[in-house]
């Protein structure tokens, strides 16, 4: 289902540990569409759920607009490290000595996919 659609009926329904203040899904998604995406679903576990955490990302074929979404997905693996990924583009952690999360930069790449899955645990 559209994020921008399905979050009008459930404003609060997305990932209550990455948006945890009312508004901030809705912002982070017109962020995506801004980036450039051409579709932002949420992939949700049965077709009424009030609560979901993945946003599907249809990638456009811009180059820029691809980067600019690819720059906003390794932000979110930064950021959230083990907590952030997703089946389809699951991004593979392990730590230095020192405990910083370190991921094969391939995983993270452009590789002409149509879409990437954020998703936040």
């Amino acid at each position: 289902m559209e994020a921008l659609s399905w979050l009008n009926t459930y404003p609060e329904g997305l990932d209550g540990n990455r948006f945890d203040q009312p508004g901030m899904a809705l912002a982070y998604i017109q962020k995506l569409y801004q980036l450039g995406a051409s579709q932002v679903e949420v992939e949700l576990s049965e077709p009424d759920a009030q609560q979901a955490s993945t946003l599907i990302v249809s990638l456009p074929e811009n180059p820029e607009q691809r980067q600019a979404l690819f720059n906003a997905y390794r932000q979110e693996a930064e950021t959230y490290g083990e907590d952030f990924g997703g089946e389809d583009n699951w991004v593979e952690f392990s730590s230095t000595d020192n405990g910083e999360p370190i991921w094969d930069e391939e995983e993270l790449a452009d590789n002409g996919q149509t879409s990437l899955t954020f998703w936040w645990d």
